[in-house]
Formats: structure tokens, C-alpha cells, sequence
């Protein structure tokens, strides 16, 4: 789906049309070590993504922050239900 704004097109987003980094029965599939593998991977990523951010870098996926964060939520619930 695309949008025209002023003679150019844009990419329009729609909530919920974003890929998940790691799907919930993929997390759940996984070992409590690879969890924490998982998990400290992605935390990297996030940290490397706010940096470039901080600079002033244009992100090439700038909903990828987002997604980030909820990856991480999701693993950390996923712990907690299985702890």
C-alpha cells in the first residue's frame, strides 16, 4: 500500500503489518540458555539501533526499534510463564 503525498510516494505502515523478530512458539521452543543467547543478542541490537539513532543516523528501518523492545518483552513474558 502506498500513499502520495506532494507529487511523491511514501510508504504507508499499518499497526500490526510488522514482521516479529522471534514468533512466540519459536521462543517457546527454546531452551532456557538459548532464551538468554536470544535475549542477550537482541538487547546488543537495540543498544547498536538507539546509538545510531543518538548520532543523528537515519535508521534504515526505523519501526525496528519498536519491534526490538517487543521481542524482548516477549521473551522475558515467555520466561516468566515458564519459570
Amino acid at each position: 500500500m502506498r500513499g502520495i503525498i506532494t507529487g511523491t510516494l511514501l510508504p504507508v505502515f499499518i499497526k500490526g503489518d510488522l514482521m516479529a523478530i522471534l514468533r512466540s512458539n519459536e521462543i517457546r521452543n527454546m531452551t532456557p540458555a538459548e532464551m538468554l543467547d536470544e535475549l542477550d543478542n537482541i538487547k546488543t541490537d537495540l543498544i547498536k539501533e538507539r546509538a545510531l539513532k543518538s548520532a543523528g543516523g537515519a535508521p534504515t528501518n526505523p519501526s525496528r526499534i519498536g519491534e526490538l523492545r517487543r521481542t524482548i518483552a516477549r521473551i522475558k513474558t515467555i520466561q516468566t510463564e515458564t519459570a
